[in-house]
């Protein structure tokens, strides 16, 4: 990956500049995570993943948590969604020399702070990072960059909050 700068603020907003590598990882986990939430049938390890993303609200009670699930799950899910949608329209088409400078309101922001941490689930689970597996040297930089990446997002909110 090229080096890693994150999210700054600016005037009335933040922005950041991803490599064509930053965002083909961005892209590919986008994508994965929108069609994970959009399959009926899921593969057991599609339903582990799901469970992280949208865990049962009692998990001592199987009975109120299915209840539960029944009201809300569809409407949460609809919304991840959404927002990874709205993150990859941010980023734009991929192609070759697709570097990008995103720059993003507060509003939009909070949608790439709470997709960030979706993101970062989906990839915990899918490489073992999440059950203390070892996962391969590649699998936990992109992991960490996920996070720096979440960070100086939170980060540059603050500032901006703040100035």
């Amino acid at each position: 990956m090229s080096r890693f700068v994150g999210f700054e603020a600016t005037a009335g907003g933040v922005e950041a500049e991803f490599g064509d590598v930053e965002r083909e990882v961005l892209d590919w986990l986008g994508v994965e995570l929108t069609a994970l939430l959009r399959q009926g049938d899921a593969t057991p390890d599609d339903a582990r993943v799901l469970e992280r993303l949208l865990p049962a609200a009692y998990p001592d009670d199987a009975d109120a948590a299915e209840e539960f699930a029944g009201y809300t799950r569809e409407r949460i899910a609809d919304g991840k969604r959404e927002r990874m949608e709205a993150i990859l329209g941010d980023l734009g088409p991929l192609g070759e020399g697709s570097a990008r400078h995103v720059r993003l309101t507060p509003e939009q922001a909070a949608v790439w702070a709470q997709g960030l941490t979706d993101l970062r689930l989906v990839f915990a689970e899918r490489t073992g990072i999440a059950d203390g597996r070892r996962a391969p040297r590649s699998a936990a930089d992109v992991y960490d960059w996920l996070g720096a990446l979440q960070w100086s997002l939170v980060e540059a909110l603050d500032d901006l909050q703040q100035a």
